[in-house]
């Protein structure tokens, strides 16, 4: 691109998920222009997500189930957009109606994927490629642009909780009543889509054998996850903050987590953006579709079947089409369990070599500067 862009749009209102894939994005862009404005059109359910990430200066709401829907209320909104003079439109989500509202609302230049709804209103395109993840994709949009641009390979920078959030998690933590010291494993057992839901009973004791081997489970989720959250936690002595936080308290929630379990959803990119090793349980979705946890700490639990993943949805539908469900009741608790007992394991081995090393340096610093404690002591 020949001429620096000054105000930029950025179109992300699919689910939570796909908007904390596009963070490692917006970094990117925002480096790539650093003298740009750069602003984010989303939903108000996951405003907050970027509102506190400091590559973007500005969120705007897309009320598109709301005062934004239908096609008066996207011209409505291409008109607010339009009185802003965007020059440079971002659009990773691959909607109709997103591309066309970065036409109408006179952005000369839009970037999106080639296999977009709306390639065709398109002025940069850049391929769609199902073999790679949904970050790396989201980020390719940037080489439409510029051809020659590395991204960061630390791809989450940026991500972190408040400290307000940090504080209000912080104040509740003490009414949850789990064990002092005791590592924590925070678990997802909801989802909108019913077919991305593990059996509510294997929840359950999974949480029970976590308890057993000295762990504490504590159940996540939003307000549409608490009843179901609630049964598993009563069936099973688990604690919950499930429908009592938002997204900034529940990136502040993962820095107390050794481990993260969850069925395929948006809180599972939470975790790995905020560090967290994740296990995923896939049931109707695959990795193939490139949304599964990013990073090399992360695993998945899934079965082969033929009729994965599920035809016609990237999400996978609320009931089993087949009727037998088998993507999700073949992933026994044995499995679940084994793999987050290894992958708790490896976490707790790291932390005794980095506890070692420390007190190797302090060791050696200790036989190098005897006197420095009695210049400065403690």
């Amino acid at each position: 691109m020949t001429d620096s862009p000054r105000r930029i749009l950025a179109i992300q209102t699919a689910y939570l998920g796909d908007c904390v894939l596009t963070l490692p994005l917006l970094r990117e862009a925002k480096a790539l222009y650093p003298q740009s404005r750069l602003s984010v059109l989303t939903l108000p359910r996951t405003a907050a997500l970027f509102q506190e990430f400091p590559a973007v200066d500005d969120v705007l709401a897309d009320d598109k189930r709301g005062a934004d829907s239908g096609i008066l209320g996207a011209l409505r909104l291409a008109g607010r957009l339009k009185s802003r003079g965007f020059d440079l439109a971002i659009i990773p989500h691959r909607s109709l109606r997103s591309a066309l509202l970065a036409l109408l609302a006179g952005i000369p230049r839009r970037v999106g994927f080639a296999s977009s709804a709306g390639w065709f209103l398109m002025t940069h395109r850049a391929p769609f490629d199902w073999a790679t993840h949904d970050l790396d994709r989201n980020l390719s949009l940037l080489k439409a642009l510029d051809p020659s641009l590395s991204p960061s390979k630390d791809v989450w920078r940026g991500v972190a909780a408040s400290d307000q959030a940090r504080a209000s998690i912080a104040a509740r933590w003490g009414s949850l009543r789990l064990a002092p010291g005791a590592p924590v494993v925070g678990l997802h057992a909801g989802s909108a889509w019913g077919t991305k839901r593990w059996p509510e009973d294997r929840w359950a004791e999974l949480c029970r054998r976590l308890k057993s081997q000295g762990f504490e489970p504590l159940l996540t989720g939003g307000p549409d996850d608490a009843t179901l959250s609630s049964r598993v936690a009563a069936a099973s002595g688990a604690a919950s903050l499930a429908g009592m936080t938002g997204l900034g308290e529940l990136k502040a929630l993962m820095e107390k987590l050794s481990l993260f379990v969850t069925n395929d959803s948006g809180p599972m990119h939470v975790a790995c953006a905020m560090g967290v090793p994740a296990l995923a349980i896939f049931g109707p979705t695959t990795r193939g579709l490139g949304f599964f946890p990013y990073g090399a700490r992360n695993e998945v639990a899934e079965v082969e079947l033929g009729c994965r993943p599920c035809p016609g949805s990237l999400h996978g539908p609320m009931t089993c089409p087949h009727g037998h469900f088998l993507c999700m009741k073949l992933i026994t608790v044995d499995e679940v369990f084994s793999r987050a007992m290894r992958m708790l394991s490896g976490r707790e081995k790291a932390n005794r070599k980095r506890k070692e090393a420390s007190r190797g340096l302090l060791t050696i610093f200790l036989a190098l500067f005897p006197f420095s404690f009695s210049l400065f002591p403690l």
